[in-house]
């Protein structure tokens, strides 16, 4: 099968002229967002938005620090039944989190896998959930399957967008420049349950992923008694696989039951607006995740 090339990156040795901004507080951020009209982007780690500034992928009028903004500071924390970061967090914060290696080591190994130790020390998970929708975040299949939400906020006020809404047209406004995310929130893992995220890059020694599995389950005497199955990829939306979820309750990890749930998986890839050629390429890739990551939550 023939897949077509992605064109290559040309960078350029400077940047194009763009006003800078440290604010203070969100409400400041916010002012000057809207002052601007989707022609600012916020910036915490940069690793991500500088990149595509050089390739002239992106050319905004302002870029708006969120290095100073207060109410951004925080550490993951327990607060009530939902574990609550702060969009600014690093992904090597995340990583090192003994409240999240403890309650929400799928996450943990969804940020393991991006980029490298210098990379994860600047990237924020604020940025790495804000990627353009035909660049979907390796981490997103990760949140999806914790449930977690994002209190997404703008001039006019907040909401709480469910993330597998947000990595779809619900995240819009804040990839446009119109809103931003103060807030991410997720469901602890229980006692009684396992999980594992596995990925698939496009070639050894790089870490862009091209598919990713996040498989939460509930296990009883060895039984999948509940699950939940998340997927990522560039071609798709990242989405909750309900249906391959289901397949695969009440199993113990037969071969059989698993290549059935694999191909209920490709099915919903393709639901989820993958183009013909990619979810014959899914049907290996992500079966081939799904399988080890299953494998693993029962192991």
């Amino acid at each position: 099968m023939q897949t077509q090339k992605r064109p290559a990156r040309v960078y350029c040795s400077s940047l194009k002229p763009f006003e800078y901004f440290a604010p203070g507080s969100v409400s400041e951020a916010l002012g000057i967002l809207a002052r601007f009209k989707g022609k600012a982007r916020l910036v915490a780690g940069g690793t991500g938005l500088v990149v595509e500034m050089r390739a002239r992928e992106r050319a905004p009028e302002a870029l708006v620090s969120l290095r100073c903004v207060k109410e951004l500071g925080h550490a993951p924390a327990l607060k009530g039944a939902r574990i609550v970061i702060s969009p600014t967090t690093t992904l090597s914060r995340v990583a090192a989190s003994e409240l999240l290696r403890e309650k929400a080591p799928l996450l943990v190994a969804a940020a393991l896998s991006i980029g490298t130790c210098q990379v994860r020390n600047r990237a924020t998970i604020g940025g790495s959930v804000c990627r353009g929708r035909g660049r979907p975040p390796d981490i997103a299949p990760a949140l999806i399957a914790l449930g977690a939400a994002l209190r997404v906020k703008d001039r006019r006020g907040e909401r709480l967008v469910p993330a597998g809404d947000f990595f779809g047209d619900a995240g819009d406004p804040v990839r446009r420049g119109e809103a931003m995310i103060v807030q991410l929130q997720l469901a602890p893992q229980e006692e009684d349950e396992r999980s594992c995220f596995r990925k698939q890059t496009a070639c050894p020694g790089t870490d862009r992923g091209v598919a990713s599995v996040a498989v939460r389950a509930t296990l009883s005497r060895g039984v999948i008694a509940r699950a939940t199955v998340a997927a990522g990829g560039t071609s798709f939306t990242p989405a909750r696989m309900k249906r391959a979820g289901e397949t695969i309750e009440g199993s113990r990890g037969e071969m059989e039951t698993l290549f059935k749930a694999a191909e209920v998986l490709a099915d919903e890839v393709c639901a989820a607006g993958a183009t013909r050629p990619a979810a014959g390429l899914a049907r290996e890739l992500l079966a081939a995740c799904f399988i080890r990551a299953v494998k693993e939550v029962l192991a």
